[in-house]
């Protein structure tokens, strides 16, 4: 009897020996995999650090230089966290470098590029852990550079009339009826100078991001208002001027009386995502952020008022530097 109790403890011994064995190779095997996962979380989160820190340093290098297409590969960003980015083809995804571009050209991942931008694709690396972020970047380029020497090729006119170039002026008297337009609809941040001699300084409006025929485009009409002697801002709607965004009297602004009877004058004319800036003989006159329904892309075009007569001398439009967007994948 008692060795049947014996043998009886034993097994039971031997039983929970083997079930706190079974236990215990659960908890390791748990504890391992448990561990693996967290590894690889970590991974994958220095992964998408290290891409982030990739576009941060391709952004820098465009600040820098505007043309900069080297790219880089495996370069260090972090501890164990490492970034590629390259504008030739391969076996990461391509950048695209559209900075002097005139068209938008296609991107990787079905992107469009417009004309002045830079589609960067940067892929950081963390073990086996693999992460893609990207970014659109305006950089600092010349767009337009119009002095007149040889014609006004790149302007287009109401009813397809023909520019008249005379001794490196461009004459514009329109009457109030259209507008001149150059470059591209697709151009989105940018600041256009114009530099004009007119027989008053009341003569003169500007649009901004327009499209449509110079009949009747849609766009930005910054202008000066005779009758409230005030700056303002219009959007215009097929040709029609809209009621003002913004109005500021010329009292509010550094703008001397003088400004009107001068003959030359330096107009500035600065969009920049929802906003619209507007300088006069070096004075900024007026800022709006459209909030509403802001237009983001466009030509630029002047406007003569009713029966000014515009020696327009030179027109210079510079893309600004400035990121876009940045967003994740695809993973």
């Amino acid at each position: 009897m008692r060795k049947r109790h014996a043998g009886y403890l034993l097994l039971v011994t031997l039983g929970v020996l083997a079930l706190l064995f079974c236990l215990g190779t659960a908890v390791v095997g748990f504890s391992t995999a448990h561990q693996s996962l967290v590894r690889k979380a970590e991974e994958r989160a220095r992964a998408a650090e290290s891409a982030r820190a990739g576009v941060e340093v391709a952004i820098a290098r465009l600040r820098a230089d505007p043309n900069w297409k080297e790219g880089f590969r495996d370069q260090a960003v972090m501890e164990a966290g490492f970034a590629s980015l390259q504008f030739e083809p391969g076996d990461i995804p391509q950048s695209i470098h559209n900075g002097a571009g005139v068209e938008p050209v296609p991107g990787w991942d079905r992107r469009t590029v417009p004309t002045g931008t830079v589609h960067l694709v940067c892929e950081g690396r963390s073990g086996t852990s693999r992460a893609l972020v990207q970014a659109l970047v305006g950089v600092e380029s010349i767009l337009l550079d119009d002095q007149f020497d040889s014609g006004a090729p790149g302007w287009t006119s109401p009813n397809g009339s023909l520019p008249l170039v005379i001794l490196g002026f461009y004459l514009l008297e329109l009457g109030g009826g259209g507008s001149v337009l150059a470059g591209s609809e697709h151009w989105s941040d940018y600041e256009a100078e114009f530099v004009a001699r007119l027989s008053q300084g009341t003569g003169l409006g500007f649009l901004a991001r327009a499209t449509g025929p110079p009949e009747a485009p849609d766009g930005y009409l910054a202008a000066y208002e005779l009758t409230t002697d005030s700056f303002a801002l219009h959007r215009m709607v097929a040709g029609l001027r809209g009621p003002a965004l913004v109005v500021v009297p010329r009292a509010d602004t550094a703008l001397a009386g003088s400004w009107l009877v001068t003959l030359d004058h330096t107009y500035r004319l600065r969009v920049e995502a929802e906003t619209v800036s507007w300088w006069v003989d070096g004075v900024q006159v007026l800022t709006f952020k459209d909030e509403q329904a802001p237009r983001m892309m466009g030509r630029i075009g002047v406007h003569p008022g009713l029966g000014a007569v515009v020696l327009l001398d030179r027109v210079q439009v510079r893309a600004l530097f400035g990121v876009r967007s940045i967003w994740r994948g695809p993973t």
